[in-house]
């Protein structure tokens, strides 16, 4: 299968690439310019690299994604922010307009496959920027027509993840007093990039997950508190 990977060059990207090409199938990389190019080739293993093509445009740009998608299979729609500093117009932009750019760009050319990586508890209320861009999103993927997957995952760590790099960043500053936002028992279920990676896959490859929205987490709940005091025992 060639699958079109949007956001390849991101975190979680990083992790479905290789996934991807360890199951069989050759990825085509949709990236913006050639700094991104090179951060998805210098992550992958060289074996890998000869399964990769890129191409580029953006997921704001409509008229960039046509090109994009000849040729492909399936989508893997992994594009997306966390924040932005412009009361939400970011997150909206490309969290839920870059969504629909995709997805309208899919079924114009024919590429009826599509995997999109939702958020876990994400609902649309409009005082929740990040919340809100991503139910929208999801929405529209599920009203789509196509032969969807959403995939919802928690609080996803791993190299390079930006939950507890940067709980570690605020460690490595106030060793001695780390700031624990409320009581510290809100709960979290942290799931390994690695697996977030391997249910894409899956997703993939098994037809009984058309049409289905999958909530993934990990194996343990933490409190906030927990994760805080496993960031300071892996810092020593």
């Amino acid at each position: 299968m060639t699958i079109l990977v949007t956001g390849a060059s991101g975190f979680v990207g990083s992790y479905v690439v290789p996934e991807l090409i360890s199951g069989g199938h050759r990825v085509v990389a949709l990236v913006r310019d050639e700094a991104a190019e090179a951060r998805v080739t210098r992550r992958l293993p060289e074996a890998q690299r000869a399964a990769v093509s890129f191409r580029r445009g953006e997921v704001t740009d409509p008229a960039s994604l046509p090109a994009a998608l000849e040729g492909v299979d399936a989508v893997v729609h992994l594009v997306a922010i966390a924040r932005d500093w412009d009361g939400g117009r970011s997150l909206a932009r490309l969290n839920t307009g870059g969504t629909r750019n995709m997805v309208d760009a899919a079924k114009a050319a024919g590429v009826r496959r599509f995997v999109h990586m939702g958020a876990l508890a994400v609902e649309d209320r409009e005082e929740l920027h990040y919340a809100s861009s991503k139910k929208r999103a999801e929405r529209y993927v599920e009203e789509s027509g196509l032969d969807w997957t959403v995939v919802k995952p928690s609080l996803i760590w791993g190299p390079r993840d930006g939950f507890f790099n940067i709980l570690a960043g605020l460690v490595r500053m106030s060793p001695l007093i780390v700031p624990v936002p409320g009581d510290g028992k809100a709960r979290f279920q942290p799931i390994a990039a690695t697996d977030v990676a391997r249910a894409f896959r899956l997703c993939l490859e098994r037809p009984e997950s058309i049409g289905q929205e999958y909530l993934i987490g990990g194996p343990t709940y933490w409190t906030y508190t927990e994760v805080v005091q496993e960031v300071c025992r892996g810092l020593g």
